[in-house]
Parts: C-alpha cells; sequence; structure tokens
C-alpha cells in the first residue's frame, strides 16, 4: 500500500511525501529518495508492469518537481522531464507547479494534466505519453479539452475514470459554467462538459471528482467540499 501527502498552509505548499505499507497500513514508512525537497505530493498511479508514478507541487516552479517514477516500490524515484510542441509560440521545456490529475489507461498511457510555466508564460495542460517512452527525452503528445486557439491554457483535467464499457469520466474545477463532469464516450476522442444534476461545492463552485464503479457498471461519484454521493447509468 502506498499513500502521498500534501498540506497548503501559511508556508505555501508543504508535505512529507510518499509512504509505504507492506502490512495493509498498520505500520507506515517513508520512501522520498529521489524527490528533493519537494514533498507536497498531489498524484499517484501505476501501470501494469507495476511501476509506480507520484507528481509532486512546487509553488515555484524551478522545474525539479513535477513527476517521478519508480520501478522498485519507491525506493528510489526518478525525475520525468516534461516538453512538447510548444508550435513556436511558446517554449518545449516545461516545469510543473501543481498537478490536477495522473492517470493510466488501459491503452497503456500515461496522463497528466497540470499547470506550470514554459519559460515565462504559465501553462495549463493535458499531455499524454505511452508507458514505454516515459523514461526517455521524447516530447509528450497534447490532449485538448477545450477547442482555443490558445493551446497552452486548456482546462486541465483531474483524475480520470476508465469505465468497464471504454467511457471514460473525469472532472475540471472551475466556475459553475465551466467546471463539471467531463466525459468522453468510447472510441471517440472528444471531451464533454455536464454538469446535469451536479450540485456545487461549500464555496458554490463545480469541484475535482472521484470515480468509483460497481461490476454491473453503475457509476458512483463524489465531489470535493461537497457532502453529496452521486450515480450514474451512464
Amino acid at each position: 500500500m502506498f499513500a502521498i501527502t500534501g498540506l497548503i498552509d501559511t508556508n505555501g505548499y508543504t508535505g512529507a511525501g510518499v509512504y509505504y505499507s507492506d502490512n495493509d497500513g498498520v505500520n507506515w514508512v517513508q520512501r522520498n529518495t529521489g524527490l528533493g525537497n519537494f514533498l507536497f505530493a498531489d498524484g499517484i498511479a501505476t501501470d501494469k508492469n507495476n511501476r509506480l508514478y507520484v507528481t509532486t507541487a512546487d509553488e515555484l516552479s524551478t522545474g525539479n518537481a513535477g513527476l517521478f517514477y519508480s520501478d522498485n516500490e519507491g525506493q528510489q524515484w526518478n525525475h520525468v522531464d516534461i516538453s512538447f510542441n510548444g508550435q513556436n509560440a511558446i517554449e518545449d521545456e516545461l516545469q510543473v507547479t501543481f498537478t490536477s490529475g495522473l492517470s493510466v489507461a488501459p491503452n497503456d498511457s500515461i496522463y497528466h494534466s497540470f499547470e506550470g510555466v514554459a519559460n515565462n508564460t504559465g501553462v495549463r495542460l493535458n499531455l499524454r505519453k505511452h508507458i514505454a517512452d516515459v523514461s526517455n527525452n521524447s516530447k509528450w503528445d497534447q490532449y485538448l479539452v477545450n477547442n482555443t486557439n490558445m493551446f497552452w491554457m486548456d482546462r486541465a483535467l483531474g483524475d480520470i475514470h476508465f469505465a468497464q464499457n471504454g467511457d471514460w469520466y473525469s472532472s475540471h474545477a472551475n466556475t459553475i459554467n465551466l467546471g463539471g463532469t467531463y466525459f468522453r464516450k468510447k472510441n471517440t476522442t472528444t471531451w464533454h462538459r455536464h454538469d446535469e444534476g451536479l450540485g456545487l461545492d461549500v464555496y458554490l463552485q463545480r469541484n475535482w471528482h472521484r470515480y468509483a464503479e460497481t461490476s454491473t457498471g453503475k457509476i458512483f461519484m463524489g465531489q470535493n467540499l461537497d457532502e453529496r454521493i452521486y450515480a450514474t447509468d451512464t
């Protein structure tokens, strides 16, 4: 079992990184070697090869935080450089400030959504890469959620739930008119925003979602800072 920690307080982003337990959570030990001083962890995922991925936040956007992977159960972490095709509009090299979504799809690609900077330009991106290519320096592919000419300022998604029937569910935290559920139908590439039946959080905003699915395909969802539980069949 693994757990990640992070806290935003008067000192900014603080945390204790990654914890590991091999006895069902009775005892926990830290496994932070390779993460450096960036111990506000904001994402965790694993792939079919048991490679572990963790993301960390850095409010100064130095480039030393972001995505890390481990091939030995978190005993050593390796930093992943993030770059994409800036199309001569912005720099290709990116520095991650904080991660909103980290997921590994059944098609063996890792999906990383974050806010950060490209040199002196703010970015908000959704990127993907095959798990076999994460450890090399090749560029990540961008997938757009919102159709905008400012492709580097997209709507960053939260974690993605890959449903049994091939549909994908995610979310975007924002205002009533921009935030909500983001849904991608099986065998399509377009994300659609939905808010039918969706309430607001305590600040009257849409917030991040967490999904769970039953064996019969019923989807349950909890929205951060919202006491309700939501359910849908599609």
